[in-house]
């Protein structure tokens, strides 16, 4: 028996609705246990935190990377409601670099931001990271934060570019970037003083300003914001030797092929996207150290729900040692009242 009717996709002309602007990110929660105990209210901040503080229009394409089903659900969730416009569900982890691979493939915008999805958005993120774009376009990517780890490798192609440009104001010192900023971003990835600043002696910050617009010479793998005509140069990211292979999650192939290109990497003047990390817990009073103007705090979208009024309370709440301390105990008298 033929085929009744033709496929009404040979008239229907392309649906190129789709924003400019195309945000990704990847999530990976197997479950709710040891590291991934707090990931998922995580995720929600970050969702949150996105939509809150970001005045453009944009689409939000999301890639899950082998979630546990609760996630799997909350994600088809925010898909149905219309706040994720592309949902990819993987039955296995590809790993970041796999599905990153995959979403700056696909994603359809000029502008393409990605993003971990444990970061907080401050307002203004990706204002101020479009204004560095537009004023420089040099630029193949740009972190909404400024920071002073990763400012060695792959930056050999925008310290040249700095050096060659003539209309350039470029400020050079070992502390350029706000103390603030640097104990914010470090207290984020669980890194004491002297383990984060021991390899940080002989630091020289850079920054530079063209039309009014200033930014630093940095950047992070967990955040970043480029041009879907620089990203298609890059693309497909492949580990192409043994010396590109950084680690099992991640391998720095796209800024390592941004740096043969040419283009450079940089950060916004302000502290306007955070790392949470799986401690969701600690990230008020992360961000209440680089807050300090109430105007400015009052601007931005509630960062945690508020468990508890309680000045006694909040003071244990910003000590890691007591919670885990108080967690220990607490699972030895379940035990002795209820496993035994």
């Amino acid at each position: 028996m033929g085929r009744t009717g033709q496929n009404p996709l040979k008239w229907i002309q392309n649906d190129e609705n789709y924003q400019d602007i195309t945000i990704i990110t990847i999530v990976h929660i197997p479950d709710f246990s040891g590291f991934w105990e707090n990931s998922f209210e995580a995720l929600k901040t970050c969702l949150n935190s996105l939509k809150q503080n970001t005045d453009e229009k944009y689409d939000l394409m999301v890639w899950d990377n082998g979630s546990c089903r609760e996630v799997k659900d909350y994600l088809f969730s925010c898909h149905a409601n219309g706040e994720i416009k592309s949902l990819f569900f993987s039955s296995y982890n590809m790993r970041k670099l796999g599905a990153l691979n995959q979403l700056l493939h696909l994603a359809p915008g000029n502008i393409i931001s990605y993003s971990d999805s444990d970061v907080f958005f401050k307002k203004g993120w990706l204002k101020e990271s479009l204004r560095i774009i537009k004023n420089y376009p040099e630029v193949g990517m740009v972190s909404g934060l400024p920071t002073i780890d990763k400012t060695e490798n792959y930056f050999g192609s925008t310290y040249q570019g700095i050096e060659n440009a003539s209309d350039l104001l470029v400020e050079t010192g070992n502390n350029l970037i706000p103390i603030e900023y640097i104990n914010a971003h470090r207290k984020s990835i669980g890194k004491s003083k002297e383990e984060y600043f021991s390899s940080k002696n002989k630091r020289i910050d850079t920054k530079i300003t063209r039309n009014n617009v200033s930014a630093y010479v940095c950047a992070q793998d967990f955040q970043f914001t480029s041009k879907k005509e620089i990203i298609d140069k890059v693309l497909p990211l492949e580990v192409r030797s043994e010396k590109e292979y950084y680690d099992p999650i991640y391998s720095p192939v796209f800024e390592a092929k941004l740096d043969e290109l040419g283009f450079w990497r940089v950060s916004t003047e302000d502290y306007l996207i955070h790392h949470i990390g799986n401690n969701v817990d600690m990230l008020d009073y992360e961000l209440l150290k680089i807050n300090n103007n109430p105007k400015q705090r009052s601007k931005d979208a509630p960062i945690t729900k508020t468990k508890s009024k309680n000045k006694i309370y909040k003071r244990f709440k910003l000590h890691p040692l007591t919670r885990k301390v108080l967690k220990y105990v607490y699972s030895k008298i379940y035990k002795i009242l209820y496993e035994f």
